[in-house]
């Protein structure tokens, strides 16, 4: 759902910008990543918890957090202020394995980077006492605090981490379409209403102003789930390759926070899993696989069928949670679902001559090679 221009105006009233510099070699080195490590998902959404703004996004998983959260995940809510700067220390840009690696990282934070977190923090936010043994290097207030991280996951976000999933792997889908029809001008451009792509300059929604020159690290580009209304860079140190993330657009249907109710919709999803591998729907399903965004009437085109039937099947496939469908001005696009990915990656599905999905483009400064994606 989309806000209207007056509403992006109010929210980004006394917001300053980072203004972010490229050059050739970084406009080639755009990355698409299809999340943040979970533990990057805690961290951000300490703040959507405390908070309450976009309701339709956040309060059924707030409701099933508050009043339900141990005491042990106290030293982790002392350390997120409700908004602004998060210390850098519990959002490393640089670590993406496991939660066992990230805790095992966020351990090994150097004391140095620790004290200078800790006194920038308790510059605009009161922290307890406690944490001045964390800023001295006590083993004991770090496994508070790691601690605290893991057990929050496991309540916020660990039970909601499949369709976190399945939403960021559509969104990303529609990213490298983005990028491979249009280019990485118009990726950047169309991630968030408010960015602003100038070339060679990406304005970032800040706290304060601020250029940053790439220098050729190139950037990280991920959604997320939590971390929004606007998106935000984490730069980290001078080397680290900086990740710009996005809060993903709130689909209010499809809610990755809202656990399925055991309703008819999912009888009617199983049902329809159970006829989707005919022979002309499993052609749809392997054509959207194989070029996420195609357009009904593309779609059409593709498996030699009317626009009415190709619509048909897709709805199908979208009842039985393979596809998810988006209305772009008059078009829908068709992508996806990381369901759809498992099921065309089982041994029993044999798929038919796969489409041409057309050269990659150029890296041009305006036109990269295609992403890296993980």
């Amino acid at each position: 759902m989309a806000l209207p221009t007056k509403a992006w105006r109010r929210i980004l009233a006394g917001v300053g910008v980072l203004r972010v510099h490229f050059t050739a070699d970084d406009l080639c080195s755009v990355t698409l990543i299809s999340r943040l490590p979970q533990l990057g998902e805690a961290v951000l959404s300490v703040q959507a918890l405390r908070r309450n703004d976009q309701r339709q996004r956040f309060d059924a998983w707030r409701r099933s957090l508050r009043g339900n959260l141990p005491a042990k995940v106290g030293p982790l809510l002392d350390l997120v202020p409700a908004y602004g700067w998060i210390p850098d220390f519990l959002t490393s840009t640089r670590d993406n394995g496991s939660v066992r690696d990230v805790l095992e990282a966020i351990r090994a934070v150097p004391r140095r980077q620790l004290t200078a977190d800790l006194n920038r923090l308790a510059s605009v936010h009161p922290l307890p006492g406690w944490v001045r043994g964390l800023a001295d290097g006590d083993p004991d207030a770090m496994n508070a605090v790691t601690g605290a991280l893991a057990a929050y996951h496991d309540l916020a976000i660990a039970p909601h981490a499949r369709r976190m999933q399945a939403a960021l792997d559509v969104d990303l889908d529609r990213r490298v379409t983005t990028l491979r029809r249009n280019g990485v001008g118009a990726l950047l451009a169309g991630l968030h209403p408010a960015l602003r792509w100038q070339s060679p300059v990406l304005t970032v929604p800040a706290p304060f102003g601020r250029d940053i020159h790439l220098a050729g690290r190139g950037l990280t580009v991920a959604p997320v789930v939590f971390g929004g209304p606007l998106p935000r860079l984490l730069v980290g140190d001078r080397d680290d390759r900086p990740v710009l993330i996005y809060p993903l657009a709130f689909d209010g249907v499809a809610n990755p926070l809202t656990r399925p109710a055991p309703d008819g919709r999912q009888q009617r999803a199983a049902k329809a899993l159970g006829t989707v591998l005919g022979a002309t729907r499993s052609a749809v399903l392997h054509a959207v696989a194989a070029a996420p965004g195609l357009s009904t009437s593309e779609l059409a085109d593709r498996v030699s069928v009317s626009p009415a039937s190709a619509s048909e099947h897709a709805t199908s496939l979208r009842d039985a949670g393979l596809v998810t469908s988006r209305r772009e001005r008059n078009r829908v696009l068709h992508y996806p679902t990381a369901a759809a990915t498992t099921l065309l990656n089982a041994p029993h599905t044999v798929p038919p001559h796969a489409p041409p999905t057309g050269p990659p483009p150029r890296c041009n400064g305006d036109a990269p090679k295609p992403p890296r994606t993980s």
